[in-house]
C-alpha cells in the first residue's frame, strides 16, 4: 500500500503536479492547526541568548545608588579665632551692607534675613526689594518674580517662547517659569545655565556637548535655528563648545575589563541592546577625550604672594564671591601675581591660603604661606569653582542677573554657608 502511493506521489512530480495536503478536521467542523516544528539547535540558541541577556539587565535593575555620606576634613586646619572674627566684625559694624542687597546689618537681624546673601530665600526677589517695595516675607520663597516677569513681557509685546539674547547666546524657553529664572553665564569651556529648558543658539559655527562629572555628552541638535536642547538640571548644565566635533568610539566592558572599539554596525547593536553601566556586560558610546589622561594643563605663577596684614579684620565683612572678584583673580594670575584668599568657616575657623594658579577648567590651585601645596596623600590644594547666576529684582526694581559662583575645598563649601574672601593687591 505505501509503495503504491510513493509511485503515485513520483507520478505526480514527473507530470508537474504538486501534492496536495488534505486538512484534518476535528469534531467541531474546524481544521486543525499545524504547529511548526523549530529545531532543537535554533530554540536553543533563542533560549540561551534570552537567558544572557536577562541575566545583563537584572544587575541594572537591583542597582541602588549608595547615598554619599559627607564628611567635613581640612588638610590644612582653620585658625579658631576666625569664629570669634566673624561674630566680632559683625557685631561692630551694624550700619554696613555686607551683601550689597540695600539692606544694613542692623535690618538684616531685625528682619531675620541671612547678611551675606541678598536673597535669603532665593525666590530671584532680593530682601529689600522683598520689605521695601513688594512688602512679602523675605524668608518665604514665592512666585512673585513670574508675576513680575509676565507683566513685563505683556508690556513690551512679548512672549515667554519668543527668542532673546545672554552673553551673546541667543535662548527659546519652554516656559514661563524658564524665562522669568532661566540664565546663562559663561565659562572657560563654554557657558553654564541655571533654571533654564529649551534651545540655545550659541555665537560662531561651534559643537556644544552637555558636560556631567567632566564626562562629554551629546546634545539634541535643531538645524532650524542651529540650537541645541538645553534640559534644566540640579546642578546647573555646563555646555562647552568646540569648533570641531569630538572623535567618538564605543567601550565595551566585560566583567570590568574595557575595550575600545570603532563604530560599525555590531558596535551599532550592542550599544542597543546592552545596558550602559552596572553590569558585568555593558556597552556605549563614549568620546575619546574622556578615555585620555586627564593631566590637564594649569596656568601657574610663583608663590610668593605680597604680606597679607591680619590686623584688618575687614576681610569677614563683604564675601567676594562674584565673578567679577574670581575674573579678577585669573588676571592676577595670567599677570604673575598670585592671591592671598582667606576661607571662613562660621563652624570652624579660618584659612589662610595663596592662589597661585587655575587649571584648564577654572579650579583655583592653592598652596600654604610656607609654600606648601598639597596634602599628607600627595593631592594637591584645590578649589574647586562652580560658575552660577541668577535672577534677581534689586533695590531699584529692576530685573537683573546676578552672576558669581560657588566653591569647595579643603573642607570649607559655599553650599554650607562657608565665605570666600580675595585679597587682591592693588
Amino acid at each position: 500500500m505505501h509503495s503504491l502511493e510513493r509511485s503515485r506521489k513520483r507520478r505526480d512530480l514527473a507530470e508537474g503536479f504538486s501534492p496536495v495536503k488534505i486538512p484534518k478536521y476535528g469534531k467541531n467542523g474546524n481544521a486543525k492547526h499545524r504547529w511548526r516544528v523549530i529545531p532543537l539547535t535554533l530554540g536553543c540558541v533563542i533560549i540561551f541568548l534570552g537567558l544572557l541577556l536577562a541575566s545583563v539587565h537584572i544587575p541594572v535593575l537591583l542597582h541602588r545608588e549608595t547615598p554619599i555620606q559627607e564628611s567635613i576634613s581640612f588638610p590644612v586646619q582653620p585658625d579658631e579665632a576666625g569664629v570669634r572674627n566673624l561674630l566680632e566684625y559683625a557685631r561692630d559694624h551694624p550700619g554696613e551692607d555686607f551683601d550689597s542687597d540695600g539692606l544694613s546689618n542692623t535690618e538684616e537681624n531685625t528682619y531675620g534675613t541671612d547678611p551675606r546673601n541678598p536673597d535669603t530665600d532665593g525666590d530671584g526677589i532680593s530682601d529689600y526689594a522683598e520689605i521695601y517695595l513688594f512688602n512679602t516675607r523675605p524668608g518665604e520663597a514665592d512666585s512673585q518674580l513670574e508675576t513680575l516677569f509676565s507683566a513685563k513681557l505683556d508690556e513690551i509685546g512679548m512672549k515667554y517662547s519668543d527668542p532673546y539674547r545672554i552673553h551673546d547666546v541667543i535662548l527659546w524657553a519652554d516656559s514661563l517659569h524658564c524665562r522669568s529664572t532661566g540664565t546663562v553665564v559663561p565659562t572657560l569651556r563654554g557657558f553654564r545655565f541655571s533654571n533654564f529648558s529649551g534651545w540655545a543658539q550659541f555665537p560662531g559655527t561651534v559643537h556644544a556637548y552637555l558636560l556631567e562629572d567632566d564626562v562629554h555628552k551629546t546634545l539634541e541638535w535643531r538645524e532650524t535655528e542651529n540650537a541645541w536642547r538645553i534640559e534644566a538640571i540640579d546642578s546647573g548644565p555646563e555646555i562647552a563648545l568646540y569648533s570641531e566635533s569630538l572623535p567618538s568610539a564605543f567601550l565595551l566592558t566585560a566583567f570590568n575589563k574595557p575595550y575600545i572599539l570603532d563604530s560599525c554596525i555590531l558596535t551599532d547593536i550592542l550599544s542597543t541592546i546592552l545596558p550602559r553601566e552596572h553590569s558585568f556586560l555593558t556597552c556605549r558610546e563614549v568620546f575619546l577625550q574622556d578615555l585620555e589622561d586627564l593631566s590637564l594643563p594649569a596656568t601657574v605663577t610663583g608663590r610668593e604672594a605680597p604680606e597679607t596684614d591680619l590686623s584688618d579684620l575687614s576681610r569677614f565683612g563683604e564675601c567676594t564671591n562674584e565673578l567679577s572678584s574670581l575674573t579678577s583673580v585669573y588676571s592676577s594670575i595670567l599677570s604673575g601675581r598670585p592671591v592671598p584668599v582667606s576661607l571662613q568657616s562660621a563652624s570652624y575657623g579660618e584659612c589662610l591660603m595663596i592662589i597661585y594658579g587655575f587649571t584648564e577648567y577654572g579650579d583655583l590651585i592653592l598652596c600654604e604661606k610656607e609654600g606648601n601645596s598639597k596634602d599628607a596623600d600627595g593631592n594637591p590644594y584645590l578649589l574647586d569653582i562652580c560658575e552660577k547666576s541668577a535672577i534677581t529684582v534689586d533695590q531699584t526694581g529692576e530685573i537683573r542677573q546676578r552672576e558669581f559662583f560657588d566653591f569647595n575645598g579643603l573642607g570649607f563649601s559655599s553650599l554650607r554657608g562657608d565665605k570666600i574672601h580675595f585679597l587682591i593687591p592693588e
